[in-house]
């Protein structure tokens, strides 16, 4: 069967479509795919959740035409604070765990689209230099993603 949707644009609207359908949190805006994401703090109002399509690796499991692939999406989660209070920044680390929640190990009933592992990024979170001098929480989950073959 020919393809018809990339792989990873696939991998990526499933995890958005997760991320907006609800669960313990509510976002101010719908979650986005964006190839990059850009910080620009005079426009950034809100928590910002986007999914960013990172590698893919088309596994050779088959003589087939098509194999599954693998892929790596990260969701960045961001937010300008009021000040460095910290009931906010627990706030938006619990909506970081309920997130991280929602997406780990998912399937998509179709079972084409599987989250294979979710991880947070290593490393501070939030990124302490960036909440003391511009007031912005941003972290990082990464989920391995496989996409079964259309065949």
């Amino acid at each position: 069967m020919a393809v018809t949707i990339a792989p990873s644009t696939e991998a990526c609207e499933a995890i958005r479509d997760r991320l907006n359908s609800g669960g313990a949190y509510a976002l101010q805006f719908e979650a986005d795919i964006a190839e990059q994401f850009a910080d620009e703090q005079a426009t950034m109002a809100g928590l910002m959740v986007d999914v960013v399509p990172g590698d893919e690796v088309r596994l050779a499991e088959t003589l087939d035409i098509e194999d599954r692939t693998q892929h790596t999406i990260y969701i960045e989660i961001r937010q300008k604070l009021d000040s460095n209070d910290q009931e906010q920044v627990d706030q938006v680390k619990l909506t970081t765990a309920q997130i991280y929640q929602r997406v780990n190990n998912y399937d998509l009933t179709s079972n084409r689209v599987r989250v294979w592992q979710c991880d947070e990024v290593k490393g501070e979170r939030p990124n302490k230099r960036l909440l003391s001098e511009s007031l912005i929480f941003r972290t990082r989950i990464a989920l391995t993603v496989l996409v079964e073959s259309s065949a």
